[in-house]
């Protein structure tokens, strides 16, 4: 727990940060984020992914910033976009799953074209839906 010494402190940062103020908010981050890259860990189970969320939820923290109605409650704020992200990149990482049946090495040429086939057309379709899904949309430039 925090001292409420501690708390004006981080709510004196938060406020300085709303207004612009990176150094602030690099002070927030820097007090942040170990307790968000434990978390990270726990829910992604990949240190690197990990800390790649970590640093997107930094991005969407300071992005966000403005639309934080109480500063004294930045930390659980910054927890919420931090399992946001998590869930987004469990979705991402799900969607890179294709499995392909290799048991029977004595299957005919043609069966094994046209598993491969059908794999290639897998990943083909993954790798497009990712791409539509990173491309900014009309909506999101007006949001």
């Amino acid at each position: 727990r925090l001292s409420s010494g501690a708390r004006l402190m981080d709510a004196d940062l938060v406020i300085r940060a709303k207004s612009g103020d990176r150094e602030a908010f690099g002070q927030l981050a820097a007090l942040s984020i170990g307790r968000l890259d434990a978390a990270a860990r726990l829910i992604i189970r990949d240190r690197e992914r990990a800390r790649d969320v970590v640093q997107e939820t930094l991005v969407r923290a300071w992005r966000s910033l403005p639309s934080l109605r109480d500063p004294e409650r930045f930390d659980g704020w910054v927890r919420q976009l931090l399992v946001r992200a998590c869930v987004d990149e469990l979705r991402r990482m799900r969607r890179h799953v294709v499995e392909i049946e290799l048991t029977d090495l004595e299957m005919p040429v043609g069966t094994a074209k046209s598993r491969l086939h059908r794999a290639r057309a897998t990943l083909r379709a993954a790798l497009d839906a990712d791409e539509r899904a990173d491309r900014p949309t009309l909506e999101g430039r007006l949001a």
